[in-house]
């Protein structure tokens, strides 16, 4: 279980379903509700997990996943739309 923090400080627990080798502080896209989301890999490992049972999550197959690492590309057009 991963925390990926998003633009406005919003965060939310995602699942590496595909066994990416993220990092904190990695650039990943994930799943939303209209397509793909860009954010940040906030926090991994045990202490996520206890982070997400703590507020009330108890099955992890239901998280929705991260689907790839960020390409130099995606971070470029984030920056782009960030300015705006």
């Amino acid at each position: 279980v991963f925390e990926v923090s998003f633009k406005g400080g919003r965060r939310n627990f995602f699942r590496n379903q595909r066994d990416l080798q993220v990092r904190t502080g990695d650039f990943v896209l994930v799943q939303a509700d209209r397509g793909l989301d860009f954010g940040t890999v906030h926090r991994s490992g045990e202490l996520v997990r206890l982070r997400f049972r703590s507020k009330g999550g108890h099955e992890e197959r239901y998280l929705p996943t991260i689907v790839r690492k960020a390409t130099p590309s995606d971070v470029d057009r984030y920056e782009e739309n960030k300015s705006k």
